[in-house]
Order: C-alpha cells, then sequence, then structure tokens
C-alpha cells in the first residue's frame, strides 16, 4: 500500500482514506483509497503511474463527475458495514 500511497503524494493528493482486505487469498490484497485535492491537470499522469504499479479495478472522479471501470469487478463475498 505504502508504494502506491507514495505515488498519490507525489500528484499532490490528499489521502482521506485507506481500507484493504485480503479477500480470503494469501498474498493478494484489495486496497480502496480515497484521495481528494490532487492536482486535475496531473490526474491523466497519476492513473498511468498508478497503473503501472497497481491492477487498478476502477477509479470515480467526482470533479468531472465520471467513473472509469478497468477491469470487471466482483463485490467481496463478504458483508460490509460503514459505521
Amino acid at each position: 500500500i505504502k508504494e502506491v500511497a507514495d505515488i498519490f503524494r507525489k500528484y499532490g493528493c490528499r489521502m482521506v482514506s485507506i481500507m484493504s482486505t485480503g479477500n480470503g487469498q494469501a498474498g493478494y490484497r484489495h486496497a480502496y483509497i480515497r484521495a481528494c485535492d490532487c492536482d486535475q491537470e496531473k490526474v491523466e499522469k497519476l492513473k498511468e503511474e498508478l497503473k503501472a504499479k497497481a491492477n487498478m479495478l476502477y477509479m470515480v472522479d467526482h470533479v468531472e463527475k465520471k467513473k472509469e471501470i478497468y477491469h470487471d469487478y466482483v463485490r467481496p463475498e463478504s458483508i460490509w458495514a460503514v459505521i
């Protein structure tokens, strides 16, 4: 997670939350990172660098009001409670 978080910091983004789960697979984690205050002019370069480092599932850009899906996403079978 640190390597990916460093990329966000490199582009001036402020990370709001990080959630990760192993989803029952050894050596494999899903990490969900919410960030804000990213420089909109550098978002394309940010995405390229993230894709080179990690297998991105999707990205939601609330400023541009768009969602990009990079892989077929299957919701984990476990139940999540947001408190």
